[in-house]
Order: C-alpha cells, then sequence, then structure tokens
C-alpha cells in the first residue's frame, strides 16, 4: 500500500512541478504561471517582487478585475465583502485596493505562494456564489449545524497541518468521532475538478507526515455541498481511492455516522 501511496504522491507532484512555468518580468520579478485556473478558466500567474530583504508575491490586481469584469462586485459593508475579508484572514494575505499580496522572507517564499493560490482559488469560487444563495452560505449552514448539534459532535475548527513538502495546509474542522478517531474535514461549497485535486494534494501531504512522525492515523473527509446535484460518481470514486470519505451535507444521517462521537 505503502509504494502505491508514493508512485501516486510523486506522481502528483511531478506533475505540479511540469505544469508550473517561471519567467522573467520587469525589474527582477518573477512570473509563475502554475497549473491550477481561476474562474475564467485560465492559469492563475503569482508574481515574485524581490525589494531589500523581502519579497512580495502579489496577484498584480487580477482575481478581483477578473470576477469584477464578470458582475462580481464587493461593495463596501456588502455580504460578499465580508467574504472576501474571511478569505484572505484565513489564507494570511494582504488586500490594497484590488491587489491580494503576501510579504515573506527567503525562506518562506514556497509558503506565500502555497497560500496566495489558496485564496485566489477560493475568492475564484466566489463567482459560483449567486444572489439566490448569498443569504445562505453553505459554510455557515456546516458552521451552524454543528454549533446546534455539540452534544453529539467534538470538534476543533479551522486548523492548519504541515504535510511533507513542508507546506502548510488549512482544514475546516478537526473531528473526534467514535473510538476517539481523528478526522480531518474539507467543506467543499462547489465539488469540480479543481477542488477534487486541492483535497487530494493537502490529503496526501499530509496524511503520510501524520503517520510516519507522529503515528497518528488520521481519517478525512470531503463534507460536500449536493443541495443542488449529487456527487458525481467519477468524484466519489477518485476519493475512496485515496481514503477519503465523500460525505453529501444534505444526508444527516451519513454525516452524523461519519462524524459524531455518539453511536
Amino acid at each position: 500500500m505503502s509504494t502505491v501511496i508514493n508512485l501516486v504522491q510523486q506522481s502528483y507532484f511531478d506533475w505540479i512541478k511540469q505544469n508550473t512555468k517561471f519567467s522573467n518580468v520587469l525589474n527582477e520579478a518573477v512570473e509563475l504561471s502554475s497549473p491550477f485556473v481561476d474562474s475564467l478558466n485560465e492559469n492563475i500567474k503569482i508574481y515574485i517582487e524581490p525589494s531589500s530583504n523581502e519579497f512580495k508575491i502579489t496577484d498584480d490586481g487580477y482575481t478581483i478585475w477578473s470576477l469584477e469584469s464578470m458582475g462580481i462586485s464587493f461593495r463596501k459593508g456588502s455580504h460578499r465583502e465580508k467574504m472576501l475579508f474571511q478569505i484572505i484572514d484565513k489564507y494570511n494575505v494582504q488586500l490594497d485596493d484590488k491587489t491580494l499580496y503576501i510579504v515573506c522572507d527567503k525562506d518562506n517564499i514556497g509558503k506565500a505562494i502555497h497560500y496566495l493560490i489558496q485564496a485566489v482559488l477560493t475568492i475564484s469560487d466566489l463567482l459560483k456564489t449567486d444572489k439566490k444563495h448569498i443569504k445562505s452560505l453553505f459554510f455557515e449552514e456546516v458552521e451552524k449545524y454543528f454549533e446546534q448539534n455539540k452534544a453529539i459532535y467534538n470538534y476543533f475548527p479551522d486548523l492548519e497541518i504541515q504535510g511533507k513538502s513542508k507546506l502548510m495546509h488549512k482544514f475546516d474542522y478537526l473531528m473526534y468521532t467514535k473510538n476517539m478517531q481523528k478526522k480531518l474535514v474539507r467543506v467543499v461549497n462547489h465539488l469540480d475538478q479543481i477542488q477534487l485535486e486541492r483535497i487530494l494534494l493537502s490529503w496526501q501531504d499530509t496524511s503520510q507526515q501524520r503517520l510516519i512522525r507522529y503515528k497518528e492515523n488520521l481519517g478525512m473527509v470531503a463534507l460536500i455541498n449536493d443541495s443542488e446535484k449529487k456527487i458525481p460518481k467519477k468524484f466519489s470514486e477518485a476519493f475512496h481511492e485515496y481514503g477519503i470519505e465523500a460525505v453529501g451535507f444534505s444526508d444527516k444521517e451519513k454525516v452524523k455516522e461519519s462524524l459524531s462521537f455518539a453511536s
């Protein structure tokens, strides 16, 4: 089993390396074109700008501009603005006008790039949040459900874990389930190929690290918004291959069976 895991892990990391392009731009800055795509289905580009002993990792304002060009506004005091700030706070990203950026030293360039790309992917997902659903966001619905059912759920929200690659991965919950088994939970509002790949990467990078270093055999659950459509079979099968439980949030019995500590 470990041989298969190592093979899959190496193949996936090789794919990222082979599909990540670097090029020089003005003033010694470096453009990084990642294999991940944004709301316009274009490869996410990040710019690394050196300055004294620091580096500025930025999207050059493109993420918010692209959303606004498609009719997604971030009016002051609006719910979308609140969502935007929640996302950038989660990934330790700064916002200057419409530019997303992180300032770091040379030892944290990789981590900063990783966080900024994750923030861009999450912000791009706002394109799929139309006005009809804005008042009942899935993440808030999940949070409310767990809070109202603390008698059967024991959890720690919003945590990050370092993976084998030394990158930090954020998870929405750490759940203590039956027999005190620990399960990481990633809440997924819109499941697509990009979200699937993000979850698989985070899981592969962290699970083996925890097992080898701490002898901790974690479980993993993708808690998915299936209110409008069922989880596609191909995604369920992909999760299963990696030992991840794909749970539709509408099926509360399955949620309880997977994540509660109650029998």
